[in-house]
């Protein structure tokens, strides 16, 4: 999982490709070394963005204020930074989702 890099205990960095204007909200795969992330709101007004921090945030279970995009704010392919409040482990995590994803 080249696109996940832990920073620190309770932090790390997560590459993702969005694709706005989805049917639904989901987790894709990977994608050109990127976690593709599909979401539903269109790429206006940051509204992308925004569902983006909204969808990931209940993946991880955390508070919106915890996800930063640092990079590729206008762009596709973005970069965020999430600090979690326990030590867990985000590979596990998408792991399980990824896999389940696979079963459909």
């Amino acid at each position: 999982m080249d696109f996940l890099t832990k920073i620190d205990k309770t932090t790390f960095k997560l590459a993702i490709w969005v694709q706005p204007g989805a049917k639904k909200n989901s987790i894709e795969g990977v994608y050109q070394d990127c976690l593709k992330v599909k979401i539903s709101a269109p790429p206006v007004d940051n509204k992308a963005n925004k569902e983006v921090i909204n969808f990931l945030s209940k993946i991880f279970k955390t508070k919106k204020s915890q996800i930063q995009i640092v990079g590729g704010q206008k762009n596709r392919k973005k970069l965020l930074v999430i600090s979690l409040e326990k030590d867990i482990d985000p590979k596990a995590i998408l792991k399980k989702i990824l896999n389940q994803n696979r079963r459909h």
